[in-house]
C-alpha cells in the first residue's frame, strides 16, 4: 500500500501516477498550493517522504545535502525510503522541492 502524505492525500491523490499528474499540471499545483497553506503557518516543519531505487539515491541525497535524511532499505535491497523534516518557509518552497525531485528517474513522492 503506498502511503501519502496528509497533504496529498487531501488532493485525492491516491497513487504514484495520480503524484505524477499532480506535479505535471500547474492548476493541480495551485490546488497543491492551497492546500499547504490551508493545514500549515509558515514558516512550518514539512516532512517529505520519497522511495528510490538504490542506484539513483544518490541524486536524492544530493538535492538534500546538509539535511538529516533518515534512510530505511527494502528487504531486497533494491530501493531505499528517504525521510526528511525541514523547516519551510512557504508552500512555493514545498513545491520547488517536490519540482527538482520529480526530475529523477524512478523517483516516488510519497
Amino acid at each position: 500500500m503506498l502511503l501519502l502524505s496528509p497533504a496529498l492525500r487531501l488532493l485525492g491523490v491516491v497513487g504514484t501516477d495520480e503524484v505524477i499528474k499532480l506535479f505535471n499540471n500547474m492548476g493541480s499545483i495551485s490546488t497543491f498550493k492551497e492546500k499547504l497553506d490551508k493545514e500549515h503557518q509558515w514558516p512550518d516543519q514539512y516532512m517529505f517522504k520519497f522511495v528510490i531505487p538504490v542506484a539513483k539515491s544518490q541524486e536524492l541525497t544530493d538535492l538534500f545535502e546538509g539535511e538529516t535524511l533518515e534512510k530505511k532499505h527494502s528487504k531486497a535491497g533494491n530501493y531505499v525510503s528517504i525521510t526528511m523534516k525541514k523547516l519551510m518557509n512557504s508552500s512555493d518552497d514545498v513545491i520547488a522541492v517536490y519540482q527538482q525531485a520529480n526530475k529523477i528517474e524512478g523517483l516516488i513522492m510519497l
